[in-house]
């Protein structure tokens, strides 16, 4: 760093020593995320520092990142439920039970929610369709309170929904419900792109313009700059005049 020698400006004069003294400055706090850093006259080289891994020993042996022992167990208790994927009643209660204990320990583990859905819709062709439905979108509505811009919570919850409006088992109840729980994420935040995708596809799969225009008026009269309030109302002038109603201009 003594060696650092300031060059001239684009103007021909000699840059100031304060602004020298600046650049050196920034040098010195330069803070890597990993590694170890190791100043070498005013450039950062970084040594990288080895991951904490586990190796499962056997033929096909995969490194894993470390974790506590109920998750792994709850992994491997995944695992081989998705393996067998057994069509027993007990055996698909299990696999629904072993993916929630995923989803508690990593929120958007995709391959639990995948299973969750292939043992739910199982088990919703046996058995009371709406009570096994109605208790996904359950699932998928405490999971977006936590976790509020999980892809896999929403995605859970529109397949829910889906499906029950497949079979025949949407009430208005589940209607409200649904509509609720796209609201409460929108009151923590306004923006936020996966509950404004949701109401989308719940305003197109029902007839809700009153309800839409009215909330998207509700949430550009608390925030002038919501983008994401303002594109809704968007498309909800552009599907009216799809429709030939060109009132809504």
């Amino acid at each position: 760093l003594r060696r650092f020698r300031p060059r001239p400006c684009s103007r021909g004069a000699a840059a100031s020593p304060r602004r020298a003294r600046a650049r050196v400055s920034r040098a010195r706090r330069v803070r890597v995320a990993f590694g170890r850093e190791v100043r070498a006259f005013g450039r950062i080289r970084t040594r990288a520092t080895p991951l904490r891994m586990r190796v499962d020993e056997g033929v096909d042996a995969v490194a894993r990142p470390r974790a506590s022992e109920d998750a792994v167990a709850a992994r491997r208790a995944l695992e081989a439920s998705a393996a067998s994927m057994d069509s027993r009643e007990d055996a698909l209660e299990n696999g629904v039970r072993a993916s929630t204990r995923v989803i508690e320990t990593c929120a958007a583990h995709y391959t639990a929610w995948a299973h969750r859905w292939a043992c739910a819709r199982a088990l919703a062709s046996r058995l009371d369709a709406r009570e096994v439905l109605r208790a996904e979108a359950a699932f998928a509505a405490r999971a977006t309170a936590s976790h509020a811009k999980n892809y896999q919570a929403w995605n859970h919850a529109r397949r829910a929904t889906e499906a029950m409006l497949e079979m025949g088992v949407m009430t208005e109840e589940d209607w409200s419900r649904a509509y609720a729980v796209v609201e409460a994420a929108l009151g923590v935040d306004g923006k936020n792109i996966h509950a404004w995708s949701h109401r989308a596809w719940l305003a197109s799969r029902s007839d809700a313009r009153d309800r839409e225009e009215a909330y998207t008026r509700a949430m550009i009269e608390d925030d002038a700059l919501n983008n994401s309030a303002w594109n809704a109302r968007f498309h909800i002038v552009e599907r009216e005049l799809e429709l030939g109603d060109v009132g809504v201009l």
